[in-house]
């Protein structure tokens, strides 16, 4: 007789929505603050290179978040907190990431940092099996990493636009100062041309 065992599938834990916004904000910081979140990682004990990539950063950020460390989740929610995020296109930031990085205005309210850390609890949350942990992993390393890309390709258009301005700034101040000059030496000239007209003719009368 033969026995047939049906093993049970492990249902795979997906990043709710609001893990993606925190994990798009991760991978802004990642691009815009990367010693300042360097620098927090290597006081939590986290080891990382002298100038880590940008994939080895998010990496350790994701790993360091899902130790369930309430002081370093916290810590790197108040950096999270106060990462300024572009407004100029709305397809960039998500309303939700919008309402995770603006803290409450009331007092009763938790404040930005809060909610962000217990953002991270709930994504890693207790309980998870090696294998969910790991899909999450993966999950928040893509969100994060698009994020920082497209931050990045944003910053230098960003940065491209306001050179092209300030070169036509300056190209348009040197026609002003070209056409000043070139104006003034019109007018003196003509001023130059009435005097030298406007002068009496000397004769001399031959006896």
């Amino acid at each position: 007789m033969v026995r047939v065992v049906q093993e049970q599938v492990e249902e795979q834990k997906a990043l709710d929505k609001p893990s993606i916004a925190l994990f798009r904000l991760l991978g802004i910081v990642v691009a815009d603050k990367p010693q300042q979140l360097t620098h927090l990682l290597r006081n939590y004990g986290v080891q990382l290179s002298a100038e880590p990539s940008t994939t080895a950063l998010t990496e350790a950020a994701i790993y360091a978040i899902s130790q369930q460390n309430n002081e370093f989740n916290y810590d790197l929610a108040q950096l999270l907190a106060n990462q300024r995020i572009p407004e100029s296109d709305d397809s960039f930031v998500p309303s939700s990431l919008i309402r995770y990085a603006a803290p409450p205005k009331l007092p009763l309210k938790p404040t930005a940092e809060q909610i962000i850390a217990a953002s991270m609890s709930r994504t890693f949350q207790k309980g998870l099996s090696a294998k969910n942990v790991q899909h999450l992993t993966k999950q928040a390393k893509q969100e994060s990493m698009k994020s920082s890309i497209k931050y990045q390709t944003h910053q230098k258009l960003e940065e491209k636009e306001e050179s092209e301005a300030a070169s036509n700034k300056k190209k348009s101040n040197t026609a002003l100062i070209v056409g000043t000059i070139a104006a003034v030496t019109i007018v003196g000239g003509m001023i130059i041309w009435r005097i030298n007209k406007s002068k009496p003719v000397l004769t001399t009368e031959i006896n």
